[in-house]
């Protein structure tokens, strides 16, 4: 039996948010995540990126 290993890739960046209050740019960000989980012979990619 094969063992499974995965690798993260997990990126912040600046978002396009509206309507926040003045004075609180600091929460103008979004968060991405792809996960790479494979194998000996096998891979797969889950990611989140829009």
């Amino acid at each position: 039996m094969s063992t499974l290993q995965f690798a993260e890739l997990s990126l912040k960046r600046n978002s396009l948010t509206r309507n926040l209050p003045e004075g609180n740019e600091e929460l103008q960000w979004v968060s991405n995540t792809a996960v790479l989980i494979y194998g000996e012979k096998d891979a797969v990619l889950v990611d989140t990126f829009n």
